[in-house]
């Protein structure tokens, strides 16, 4: 189960516990599909996209306090650059979106809190 580091993100966030409530809510609006419009670009080789994507995620999971998805995102970012095909994806793509969906709902949880 994922875990945020609350903390590291409200620090970066200037402990502005508003901002980082909205940074989740707006998280949690814009992604919690990611995991299938990413495999979507993978598997129809659209591999910018899927490079821009992940890159975004791995920026966005910082400000979350999410690390695990950051390292999650970079390992697609990385091996699409280094030229990786879908098939090589899938399992990056499968841990993936079960750490974006937990991640999501760790997000929601702190939000309710906050």
């Amino acid at each position: 189960m994922v875990t945020l580091k609350s903390d590291d993100a409200l620090r970066g966030l200037g402990n502005n516990t508003n901002l980082y409530r909205r940074v989740l809510t707006k998280f949690v609006d814009s992604y919690t599909n990611a995991a299938e419009t990413l495999a979507a670009h993978v598997n129809a080789q659209e591999y910018e996209e899927a490079e821009r994507l992940a890159h975004t995620i791995k920026g966005l999971a910082g400000s979350v306090g999410a690390p695990e998805l950051a390292e999650k995102a970079m390992g697609i970012e990385q091996a699409l650059h280094a030229g990786a095909d879908a098939e090589a994806c899938q399992p990056q793509l499968a841990q993936f979106a079960t750490t974006l969906a937990e991640t999501i709902a760790a997000c929601r949880e702190m939000v309710a809190t906050l």
